[in-house]
């Protein structure tokens, strides 16, 4: 049975900030229900409308908090179901109106948006969102120093895949020094292999270089 047969019908309401609001809880009710790597379910198309439904209405009230709201959360819902090209567009525009209402630290997501920003190979982008991030939230408990940690590692892949090894290099370590910190051996793993592809840069450079000298003495 499909979810939308399993729940009761939705009542409407004359408020238009309380329908946005039912959008999302219905919203997040299907997602519950929906295995998202299941593509034949069916269900995603339900909760995609319901979001695109509360942005149209946001920009038909030409309420901008409304807007960052629902373009946020669009956002969100792309980028979970690979929506690449969406994603970066409703990221960036939430970002935008985010800043503009709240300032950089009223934006929580600037991880998300470099992720995003990495895999379509704007890396003086990514290299931005991250360290907006990095600017404005302290990592004051064990959650947030993870994100700082995952932050620090996508930095430094954008300084590494920009050329810029010595900086890579940089962040790779802080990134290395916060997965020590937190016991993460995951990503220590993770962070070590970046590194070691630095190092195998600098090792091949260092050759290089001592091959044309010889070449030069001859």
């Amino acid at each position: 049975m499909a979810v939308e047969q399993q729940l009761p019908e939705k009542e409407s309401s004359p408020n238009p900030y309380s329908r946005i609001r039912t959008n999302y809880i219905w919203a997040n009710v299907y997602f519950r229900f929906v295995n998202l790597y299941s593509p034949r379910s069916g269900s995603e198309t339900g909760i995609e409308q319901l979001i695109r439904d509360a942005m149209k209405e946001a920009n038909e009230m030409n309420d901008e908090y409304l807007i960052a709201y629902t373009s946020l959360h669009f956002f969100l819902w792309n980028k979970i179901t690979s929506n690449t090209e969406l994603a970066v567009m409703y990221g960036t525009y939430s970002a935008e109106l985010y800043e503009k209402l709240f300032g950089e630290s009223g934006f929580p997501y600037y991880n998300f948006i470099a992720d995003e920003m990495y895999h379509i190979r704007e890396y003086g982008k990514c290299k931005s969102y991250c360290e907006r991030l990095l600017h404005i939230v302290p990592p004051m408990n064990n959650k947030s120093q993870y994100y700082n940690m995952l932050t620090l590692n996508v930095l430094a892949l954008a300084w590494h895949r920009a050329g810029a090894y010595d900086s890579a290099m940089h962040y790779y370590k802080l990134a290395l020094a916060k997965s020590a910190e937190l016991d993460n051996r995951a990503y220590t793993g993770i962070i070590s292999g970046n590194i070691g592809q630095v190092n195998a840069f600098f090792l091949c450079l260092r050759s290089w270089h001592t091959y044309a000298r010889k070449i030069v003495m001859v």
